[in-house]
């Protein structure tokens, strides 16, 4: 299987509300949970995806069931990478208080195969030592080998779906070049603040996708 170094992040990112009032009164036997939670930028208006709503899910989850939920940690980055500040926190806040990583679902943690291969095999398949839950796949054991190709099937498909939308974005932009729209940023020694042309067949600007 695949697996990828990832060096440490410089910043960690730390949700300052995630340690509850509740979490006081729990035993020392109680599970320990961090918390997961992440939105890029184009995901961010959408209903259901917000950091907020992914909090709340995670905090009543954790209450509900008794979980000490030390800490949530939050990136606001693409899926398609593994070196989040917050996440590579969250992963190392795991280790240090063996806890169970918490997330909403499998996309949010990572939408890339190679690296659930990587996740799998150091922290939570069948040879790794820690726990991870997504309420998607809540019923999933990674520490079996029917859980393990049902998370990669996951991850497969989360993949796919990136896949599709970098595709699509690439022909939509495609066709608006040839229409004569500039997309991107300002062709290279054009003037930010020069007049626009308005005369006939002037280029026209589109904002980035």
């Amino acid at each position: 299987m695949l697996k990828r170094a990832h060096k440490p992040p410089k910043v960690l990112h730390i949700d300052p509300k995630a340690r509850l009032q509740y979490a006081k009164t729990m035993g020392e036997s109680a599970p320990r949970a961090i918390g997961y939670i992440r939105v890029s930028t184009d995901e961010q208006a959408v209903e259901g995806i917000s950091l907020d709503v992914q909090k709340d899910r995670i905090v009543h989850y954790c209450q509900q069931f008794g979980l000490n939920l030390l800490d949530i940690y939050q990136d606001e980055w693409t899926g398609k990478e593994l070196g989040r500040p917050g996440l590579q926190a969250a992963l190392a806040r795991v280790v240090q208080a063996d806890a169970m990583l918490m997330s909403v679902s499998l996309c949010r943690i990572s939408r890339s195969v190679g690296d659930w291969s990587y996740l799998l095999a150091t922290y939570f398949g069948r040879t790794a030592k820690f726990k991870f839950l997504a309420f998607d796949v809540a019923g999933v054991d990674a520490k079996t080998a029917a859980g393990e190709t049902l998370i990669y099937f996951r991850a497969v498909m989360a993949q796919g779906e990136v896949s599709q939308t970098s595709e699509r974005t690439l022909h939509a932009m495609r066709a608006l070049k040839a229409k004569g729209v500039v997309c991107g940023g300002l062709p290279y020694g054009s003037p930010r603040d020069a007049p626009r042309p308005r005369r006939a067949g002037a280029v026209k600007r589109c904002g980035g996708f």
